[in-house]
């Protein structure tokens, strides 16, 4: 047996960003239903994770037991656009952190990032607006909503973005579009003018990522 160490891209021994600790039934126990109950019944209890969270320093999965273990506080931090690995080029861009409205920054300007009063952590997502009017921000009730967005381009008709999946899809738009279609079919939306945030929900397409469509103008019918 042999265990390697984490390839580094310095001279300094890697390491992992975090780590998971957590119990389990295994498929060999013999006494499954035993086995289940103790971790259902005993160690998810609020005073066993608090238990563990005294003895190890590790913030208990039970939401009960975290907020006495560590009473969320407000953390505050600034996030430039131009610091994020791999984020397409762009002359500005849409960043949302999910409650406030999608604010517009430069790519070297910072935006403010800051927990909410029970919140464990904040996400912005930051996405390119395309020419100047459209920001795909992704799947809204996301941990991570850009991660859904895989395509985001302009086409004659508006803004076509693919999907990983269907879901409540958010979006930065300068104005109110004439209307949001996945596939060939209309689906209902709303637009704040004050925020000018989108939310459309995307159908989930059976065996395909569904593509939408933000249209700038009404569909056109056929021509004679």
């Amino acid at each position: 047996v042999a265990i390697d160490q984490v390839p580094s891209p310095t001279d300094a021994v890697a390491s992992p960003f975090a780590g998971v600790k957590g119990f389990f039934v295994s498929s060999e126990s013999k006494n499954k239903v035993a086995a289940n109950d103790f971790l259902v019944n005993y160690i998810g209890t609020e005073e066993v994770q608090l238990d563990l969270f005294e003895a190890g320093n590790i913030l208990p999965a039970l939401t009960a037991a975290a907020d006495t273990a560590a009473p969320a506080r407000t953390v505050r931090a600034k996030v430039r656009p131009s610091d994020i690995p791999g984020l397409p080029a762009a002359a500005r861009y849409a960043a949302w952190d999910g409650r406030s409205r999608p604010r517009l920054v430069a790519p070297g300007a910072a935006f403010a990032l800051s927990t909410g009063p029970r919140d464990r952590f904040a996400i912005a997502t930051v996405a390119p607006v395309l020419g100047g009017r459209f920001a795909a921000l992704g799947l809204a009730d996301l941990l991570a909503p850009a991660a859904a967005v895989s395509v985001a381009e302009e086409t004659p008709e508006g803004f076509r973005v693919r999907l990983a999946g269907g879901g409540r899809f958010a979006a930065w738009c300068a104005a109110r579009p004439a209307a949001v279609r996945v596939g060939k079919k209309d689906v209902p939306f709303s637009w704040d003018p004050a925020t000018r945030l989108l939310l459309a929900d995307v159908p989930a397409a059976s065996g395909r990522t569904p593509d939408v469509l933000v249209a700038d103008s009404p569909r056109r019918g056929p021509r004679n």
